[in-house]
């Protein structure tokens, strides 16, 4: 079993058409079969892994597909 996770890329979310949720989905689908995994995807849409500031003492309350 695979876990995929995905998230926004702050960063680069308008330098690319293809949005890096799906790039993400889609790099983690194809290794699941090629490798002939099944797979579950976690997805957190519109959310950053970057801690939002020094006074977020749980970063992970942001991500709850994490």
């Amino acid at each position: 079993m695979l876990g995929i996770y995905c998230r926004t890329i702050v960063e680069r979310e308008s330098e690319t058409e293809t949005s890096p949720i799906a790039q993400q989905k889609a790099a983690g689908v194809q290794f699941a079969a090629d490798n002939g995994l099944t797979y579950l995807i976690y997805e957190d849409a519109g959310k950053s892994g970057y801690k939002i500031s020094d006074d977020d003492l749980d970063p992970f309350n942001n991500r709850p597909a994490f």
